[in-house]
Formats: C-alpha cells, structure tokens, sequence
C-alpha cells in the first residue's frame, strides 16, 4: 500500500511530505546564498551581488507562497496521530516491582 495524495489518521500525504521537503530545500538554498552574499565585497555597484539579491528574494516568495499553501493544505486535511519515534525510558527498563 502506497502513500496517498492526502493525509490519514496513519499517516501525511504525498503532497504534506513534497510540500515539506521542497520547502526545507528552498530555506537550506536561501541561508546559503545569503551567507555567501555575505562575503562578498560592497564595493559599489557590482552586477553579480545585484542578481544574487534578486534571486534571493525572489525565491523568499516563493517560499513564502509555498508556505501560504501548505498552511491551507494542514486546515483542509486531517492532522496524523502523533507516535513517538523513542519509547520512554520507562519503556526500557524491564519491570523491578516484586
């Protein structure tokens, strides 16, 4: 049995989980460009530091649409049941009461 387009009481859906991902990859991309835009020298008008801040702000909305989305996607869908991923350390330990 596959992942569906929507979510389940089980599980996220295909279009949560791409929605996360693609937007964990564009904010990863954002920090990076900006940390390198960053070092590069202020000297003026420079032409490469120009298209580096245009591209960085055009994809921080497109970000900031995908964001839009999938704050509707969550409102329209049922939320998973949460399952912690590690027991409790009282779940570990065998049973000591006699």
């Amino acid at each position: 049995m596959g992942i569906g387009i929507k979510n389940t009481k089980n599980g996220y859906g295909s279009i949560a989980i791409f929605l996360h991902w693609l937007m964990a990859v564009l904010i990863i991309a954002l920090i990076i460009l900006g940390l390198y835009m960053v070092k590069l020298p202020d000297v003026g008008f420079n032409i490469q530091k120009i298209v580096l801040i245009l591209w960085h702000k055009e994809v921080g909305m497109v970000v900031l649409a995908l964001a839009s989305v999938r704050l509707g996607w969550r409102l329209n869908n049922i939320i998973p049941i949460y399952r912690p991923m590690f027991l409790s350390g009282k779940n570990l330990l065998p049973d000591a009461s006699i």
